[in-house]
């Protein structure tokens, strides 16, 4: 074979190639856009701790205020993303933490030094204690809590069979 058959061998081979590559069709699972989560979650934990500083520099009810800035950012969350919701932990001046669930539709499963409990919609769980477990669709997240004013999440969606999850 000479050099000339051997030349036209690889560019018919590099044209079959390039056919090829163009007539195949690739089969892509779809990609969630994650935009609206991460934008979400992200300005939920800032206002949330300008709140509790707000709430200690006023001296006010720091799980009120909470309250209040929970239910207006889950209605404004809804106008954006209907699959948006989270768990709060808000631990006050005296050391108690209150963990509040947000989530549509999602009991969530609480453990902590000394007790369990389910939480459902809408309610919350008020005690005394350095750890809680949080359980959704039976995934645990750990937490630890402290003595001193906080807030902590845990962010979710859930959206065509993908699930979302943000700890913070």
């Amino acid at each position: 074979m000479d050099k000339k058959s051997q030349y036209y061998l690889v560019v018919v081979l590099i044209i079959c190639i390039a056919i090829f590559s163009f007539l195949t069709i690739t089969t892509e699972r779809p990609r969630p856009k994650i935009g609206n989560f991460q934008t979400l979650w992200e300005n939920c934990y800032k206002e949330s701790a300008f709140v509790v500083n707000q709430a200690i520099k006023n001296n006010k009810n720091i799980f009120t205020e909470i309250k209040k800035f929970a239910d207006d950012f889950k209605e404004y969350s809804k106008t954006i993303d209907n699959d948006f919701g989270f768990v709060y932990l808000a631990t006050n001046m005296t050391g108690a933490t209150r963990i509040t669930n947000e989530l549509e539709n999602i009991t969530v499963r609480i453990t902590t030094n000394s007790s369990a409990t389910n939480i459902t919609p809408g309610n919350h769980f008020t005690g005394y204690t350095t750890y809680v477990n949080l359980t959704v669709n039976n995934i645990e997240y750990d937490f630890e809590t402290t003595k001193k004013p906080n807030i902590q999440f845990l962010f979710w969606e859930s959206k065509d069979g993908m699930i979302r999850v943000k700890q913070k």
